[in-house]
């Protein structure tokens, strides 16, 4: 084993701590942030806003049908105020014995229309319920089947159920992912023309630099001294044979 070898001092002295480490690359990542225009530097703050955004919906979508729930646009006020217009209401397929009075569901009533209201009585033996909505004065005129209960309302928002029904919508995911392809090229076209900018700002200031250093004259630069010009104050030795006597 070696000791006390000047290679290994050297390379031990160039090994910086963590925290040194960390700072410059916070300072790299600064200088890079400030080196964009400031236009392209909300332009890609908002573009990645909206794609975190769409995918944060589409993996709260994913895990929604992972757990059997589905979501429902609240779209009159028969369940006003618990559930106003333009509610989002999330349903469980619960098995319909086990829901009670009380309870809100949401059934079908048709192939393409479907209703959220509340329980207002069970009847196991002809497997129906009795259901109202909140903001009605009476109950809903005909029973409604077990078979054709969607689910029990198990959350709900007051708000986002129009959006989350129009990106739902199978007719419209061609559009929401000409909106997603949209997004990720404009977040590619702000990326490039910040850089770009970037550079001709980086060449503006070095030129102008050499500009300063040369006193005006960016061409011009100082000639390195070479033998003839070294010191050019320096006087020759005189010639004694072309001297000539003083009178």
């Amino acid at each position: 084993m070696r000791q006390n070898d000047p290679e290994m001092k050297a390379e031990s002295e160039e090994i910086l701590p963590a925290d040194e480490k960390n700072t410059k690359k916070t300072k790299r990542r600064k200088e890079k942030d400030e080196d964009l225009p400031f236009y392209s530097l909300i332009g890609n703050f908002i573009v990645t806003f909206l794609l975190t955004f769409f995918i944060l919906i589409a993996i709260a979508l994913f895990a929604l049908k992972a757990m059997h729930i589905e979501t429902y646009t609240v779209l009159t006020g028969s369940m006003s105020p618990s559930y106003p217009v333009n509610s989002l209401v999330f349903i469980h397929a619960d098995d319909p014995s086990t829901i009670v009075q009380g309870d809100v569901i949401t059934f079908a009533v048709s192939e393409t229309a479907c209703v959220t209201h509340r329980v207002v009585s069970s009847d196991p033996v002809n497997r129906t319920f009795t259901t109202k909505g909140d903001a009605n004065l009476t109950n809903d005129s005909e029973p409604v089947l077990w078979d054709n209960v969607l689910g029990k309302v198990v959350f709900a928002l007051p708000f986002g159920g129009e959006f989350f029904r129009w990106i739902t919508v199978e007719s419209n995911r061609n559009k929401v992912f000409m909106v997603l392809g949209a997004l990720f090229v404009l977040a590619l076209i702000s990326d490039i023309i910040g850089k770009i900018i970037s550079r001709r700002r980086k060449k503006r200031q070095t030129l102008s630099a050499e500009t300063a250093d040369t006193g005006g004259d960016p061409d011009t630069a100082a000639a390195p001294p070479t033998e003839n010009n070294a010191n050019p104050t320096e006087e020759l030795p005189t010639d004694p044979a072309h001297t000539e006597p003083q009178k």
